[in-house]
């Protein structure tokens, strides 16, 4: 669990919020 919230995180700052603002919303 702990590698996957890793690996959303880096994937969320290397993709900018806007570009899918409904899975920043989904979280």
């Amino acid at each position: 669990l702990k590698a996957g919230k890793a690996a959303a995180e880096q994937a969320k700052a290397e993709r900018p919020p806007k570009e899918k603002p409904s899975r920043s919303a989904e979280r």
